[in-house]
């Protein structure tokens, strides 16, 4: 009776093995050349996409920054050393009907009135700079205006290509230079950082569809720097520019190979599983680290310091990753100092007006128990005159440390205006009026300027918040009550 001995479902398997590689091999020859090509794009892709997004962001920061320093500057050209720390090489205020020193174009000019704009690629003597404009004001007027900065782009530029390996991706970029003619303005990796050779017709056809709205588009046989290659071109977002990522052709296609290789095929097949294993087990936690960096941040370090392809990708990746982190802690911390700025007095650390409004508008309309508490520095231009401006700085700073020693946690101290200071109380009108009663008390008090003691008094008008008040109203009604008082 025949069996399926484990020897015999040992040679059987091999046997079977050995006739299913021919067939595969011979019929893996024949459909390599697509295959590669598919493998080649999807590698060109893999590169392309983590490289626009790190362009995206370096770019959105740099307009933040851009917008940083007209705030900072209130309309006036901001210091070279704060540009340069900001990453521009030059800077410029430009006002309406005027002509930017920086060649930013008027529609730049005109859309930079209500918020920041990307212009264009532009040479400034040795660099490669991106026009940049965010609202600001004519200096010393408040007609409007735009900051107009040149924002650096040399080194990001030359660090696109290292994501790349001149024998397997090449990494560049392109644009629409002032003349409407396509030029590819990185170095090429294949010829030791020299310019790349012209852009060939089949690249040019490419790179316009991309520049006229198209997101992404891919070509398995594209000459690039004078090479015939697979390529994926992107639009980075917000800028004329294109990204693209391409692998030499070269060695995709194999011909046909004698019969005789077969047998060696399974041979060497079988004692390439130990490292196809090894290999394998690389790849799945690169392909796990892009995932994870897809959907936030690396949850392991990519620590692979091989160097092959595999090791490469890991490094830029862990790269990547390092890079978009600080960035991102980057535009928080701008984020929320912009955010304080708007809402706070500078010298005195208090709420400003616009907060003050805010907070009054949001107690009216939830219907609270609101009082609001005017008060003013009695005296205080005179202080200004004999003392000088930085006494009354002193004071005012002075004052708003003994209003916080009088009011409650939750009461809101706002710097109105000039020397003059608002309290906020939500609370039952007898509450608010022992507030109010602590208020003055503590403006009634002697502090040392210039060595010499001076006396601090202040005005101070109450208006308790009715069902019909508004935030004009109860601002109105407590000045009044001031003068009254």
């Amino acid at each position: 009776m025949f069996r399926l001995t484990v020897g015999r479902r040992l040679a059987l398997v091999v046997a079977v093995a050995i006739i299913a590689v021919a067939i595969v091999v011979l019929v893996v020859l024949r459909g390599q050349a697509s295959d590669g090509a598919e493998r080649a794009q999807l590698g060109v892709d893999s590169v392309a996409i983590p490289v626009s997004d790190f362009i995206s962001a370096d770019l959105e920061a740099a307009s933040a920054r851009l917008a940083g320093l007209a705030s900072s500057s209130q309309g006036l050209e901001p210091e070279a050393g704060a540009a340069l720390d900001a990453g521009f090489i030059a800077v410029e205020v430009v006002s309406n009907g005027q002509t930017s020193v920086l060649n930013a174009s008027s529609n730049v000019l005109d859309r930079a009135q209500t918020d920041t704009v990307i212009g264009a690629t532009r040479s400034l003597d040795d660099s490669v700079v991106v026009i940049m404009a965010t609202p600001s004001s004519a200096p010393g007027t408040t007609q409007s205006a735009a900051l107009v900065g040149a924002y650096d782009v040399t080194d990001l530029v030359n660090r696109v290509g290292s994501f790349g390996d001149e024998t397997l991706v090449q990494v560049l970029l392109a644009t629409r230079n002032a003349d409407g003619n396509i030029v590819v303005f990185t170095p090429s990796t294949r010829s030791e950082g020299e310019p790349v050779g012209p852009v060939s017709e089949s690249a040019r056809s490419l790179i316009d569809t991309v520049l006229r709205g198209r997101d992404e588009i891919s070509d398995s046989n594209t000459n690039i720097d004078g090479v015939d290659s697979v390529v994926s071109l992107r639009r980075i977002p917000g800028i004329d520019w294109v990204l693209i990522a391409a692998t030499p052709t070269s060695g995709i296609t194999a011909g046909s190979i004698p019969i005789w290789l077969i047998p060696a095929f399974v041979v060497i097949g079988a004692l390439s599983l130990i490292p196809i294993a090894a290999m394998r087990l690389r790849l799945r936690r690169v392909v796990e680290g892009a995932q994870d960096l897809f959907d936030d941040r690396l949850v392991a370090p990519l620590d692979d310091d091989a160097d092959d392809e595999i090791g490469i990708l890991s490094r830029t990746l862990q790269s990547l990753d390092e890079r978009l982190h600080d960035e991102a802690e980057l535009r928080s911390q701008s984020a929320a100092t912009l955010q304080h700025r708007a809402t706070h007095d500078p010298l005195t650390g208090l709420a400003n007006r616009a907060r003050l409004v805010e907070e009054l508008t949001d107690a009216l309309r939830e219907r609270d128990h609101v009082a609001l508490i005017f008060c003013d520095i009695d005296g205080f231009k005179g202080i200004n005159d004999s003392q000088g401006h930085e006494a009354g700085d002193l004071v005012l700073k002075f004052v708003a440390e003994q209003l916080a020693s009088a009011v409650r946690p939750s009461d809101l101290i706002a710097r109105f205006g000039g020397d003059e200071f608002c309290v906020l109380v939500r609370a039952e009108p007898q509450v608010a009026r022992e507030v109010g009663a602590k208020v003055e008390r503590a403006l009634d008090s002697t502090m040392i300027v210039n060595d010499n003691p001076l006396r601090i008094a202040g005005s101070v008008g109450m208006s308790i918040g009715k069902i019909t008040d508004t935030p004009d109203s109860i601002l109105h009604n407590a000045d009044l009550a001031m003068y009254r008082e």
